[in-house]
């Protein structure tokens, strides 16, 4: 007979890395950073480029103001070096000040999005959530401010609420495959593993090199009981990466689940070289 499923690699674990991300690894604070690092390099550009056609047009009543933006672009550009020198007290700091700077609702969203995401990074979820939702509030339709919400709202424990900023991520950018494997550990994470399956096949889609998205597919396919759509899944993770011990537990024990107690054995001596624990495991399964 073949045994609970207690060992089934699960995404749940990915989640977990990203709420311990967001609670203190300031080098790898999630892509609102890295997209924070996009747009203050855009700004770099662009904002000084504005302020000096603002000087050779208006002058005297709006000198100030320029001078301001000038300051607000420098902050912004400081308060990255701090997160690159993993400083994120120093960060929230310079993004603080931008924050004051700011002259329109470009520089303010700018400011928001890197204050809000170096708050989450140092675990100030509540601050982090408010500064988020302010950035939200003046740029609806930017994807970016909504899947780093949803990651905020995911480690403060809001599943509803991370699944709805996730599902407007997605809306606005289908071919975002973080975004649809996140949502897909969401939902494996309240056990409605019909619809993290198609999260994680829309991931797949959108990236077909993304490892994890095929074994995320793989492990919601499996509780879902679509266990040919969990083969499926974890040979493509197997293809992707021969040497990962979870996707070839999880397409041995998908195959022992179809009755292929063959293909199992087959993947038993496979990762008896990679994971001998796991090994062991899907061995029992098999004479058990």
């Amino acid at each position: 007979m073949v045994r609970e499923r207690e060992n089934l690699p699960t995404v749940r674990g990915g989640l977990a890395r990203t709420r311990r991300m967001m609670e203190g690894e300031a080098s790898q604070i999630m892509v609102g950073i890295t997209i924070c690092w996009f747009l203050a390099g855009w700004l770099s550009v662009m904002v000084p480029a504005q302020i000096g056609a603002q000087e050779e047009t208006v002058p005297g009543a709006f000198a100030d103001r320029t001078t301001e933006a000038s300051a607000c672009v420098k902050e912004l550009q400081l308060a990255l070096g701090a997160l690159e020198a993993d400083d994120g007290e120093a960060a929230i700091q310079h993004y603080q000040r931008a924050l004051d700077l700011a002259t329109n609702p470009e520089l303010e969203f700018q400011a928001l999005l890197g204050l809000g995401s170096a708050q989450a990074a140092l675990g100030q979820l509540v601050e982090a959530e408010s500064s988020l939702e302010r950035a939200r509030d003046l740029a609806p339709d930017n994807p970016a401010i909504w899947y780093t919400l949803g990651s905020v709202y995911a480690s403060s424990g809001r599943v509803d609420a991370a699944l709805r900023a996730l599902e407007e991520s997605c809306r606005l950018d289908p071919d975002d495959a973080r975004a649809q494997y996140d949502r897909c550990l969401l939902l494996a994470g309240i056990e409605e593993y019909g619809q993290a399956s198609r999260a994680c096949d829309m991931a797949v889609e959108a990236d077909p090199e993304m490892e994890e998205a095929w074994i995320g597919a793989g492990v919601a396919h499996f509780h879902s009981g679509a266990y040919d759509d969990a083969e499926r899944s974890f040979a493509g993770a197997v293809e992707l990466s021969p040497d990962n011990a979870r996707a070839v537990y999880g397409l041995g024990l998908s195959r022992l689940y179809k009755g292929d107690a063959d293909g199992a054995v087959a993947q038993y001596v496979i990762l008896k070289t990679l994971d001998r624990d796991l090994a062991n495991d899907l061995y029992a399964r098999v004479v058990d």
